[in-house]
């Protein structure tokens, strides 16, 4: 799994002056980097969020739970923000609905905030709670869902169903046909495009440099 990583270093200038004014002071220096550099990456991922909210159609929450951070320490005063996770399933977008109680309905979905909403023929919300939703007739795998997960089963016009919940009831087991989850984009490759990297590229160095003044001034006033 790869993953889209922005990372969150002080310049030599600004550790020059860093430690021409706290060189002299016990754990001055790296006290001051190391909260400069935490402070700018819970900022950055809040920009990095925001800014993939406008394009897809997932709460901040829900976009969030792909991001980690990798915090500086006084050993390694340096950190970075992280995007890294699976392709996002439909039924995690905003608004993701089944058309109809029966099998021939589907699932009504927008993933772009500025694009269309789409019908899925075939497609359905399932649970984990519900239990196991089909039985693959080739490898005899069991497919089983998680909260609120999209799939799609695939369809062969000729089988007539007996109920919702167990549509291949009338055929046996074996006639089970398989199912394949249904995903959009991964958050990563939303947070790798141009438009969302280098905006928030920019926006952190004017967080950094905001935060390395704060805490400076903060260690310095201490001295008074």
């Amino acid at each position: 799994m790869s993953k889209t990583v922005l990372n969150i270093q002080i310049d030599q200038a600004t550790i020059a002056k860093v430690n021409l004014l706290m060189g002299d002071i016990k754990n001055g220096v790296p006290k001051v980097m190391v909260r400069a550099i935490n402070k700018t990456l819970d900022g950055v991922q809040t920009d990095a969020v925001r800014a993939i909210a406008v394009d897809l159609n997932l709460t901040q929450t829900r976009i969030r739970e792909d991001f980690y951070i990798n915090r500086a320490t006084w050993d390694y005063i340096a950190g970075s923000v992280v995007a890294k996770g699976r392709p996002v399933n439909l039924a995690s977008f905003q608004g993701t609905t089944e058309t109809r109680s029966d099998w021939n309905g589907g699932l009504s979905v927008k993933v772009k905030v500025s694009g269309a909403r789409v019908k899925l023929k075939h497609a359905f919300l399932w649970s984990r709670a519900a239990g196991p939703i089909g039985i693959n007739p080739i490898s005899g795998s069991i497919s089983q869902g998680t909260a609120n997960t999209a799939f799609q089963r695939e369809w062969h016009s000729y089988h007539t169903f007996r109920s919702v919940n167990s549509p291949w009831k009338k055929f046996g087991p074996k006639y089970r046909l398989p199912v394949e989850t249904l995903t959009g984009p991964r958050i990563e490759d939303e947070f790798a495009k141009d438009r969302v990297i280098k905006s928030v590229e920019i926006e952190a160095k004017g967080r950094i440099d905001a935060n390395m003044a704060h805490e400076l001034d903060y260690e310095l006033s201490k001295l008074k």
